[in-house]
C-alpha cells in the first residue's frame, strides 16, 4: 500500500527512475499478496 501511495507524488513530480521503481515494488507486493491468498 505504501508503494501505491508513494507513486502518486512520484507521478505528479515526474520522478523518472524513482517512479518506475515504486511502481515495480507495488506490483511485486500485489503479486505476493495474490500468491499468498492462493496458497
Amino acid at each position: 500500500l505504501a508503494a501505491r501511495v508513494l507513486y502518486i507524488p512520484a507521478y505528479a513530480f515526474a520522478w523518472s527512475p524513482g517512479r518506475s521503481l515504486i511502481w515495480a515494488v507495488g506490483l511485486l507486493a500485489t503479486v505476493i499478496m495474490l500468491l499468498a491468498a492462493l496458497i
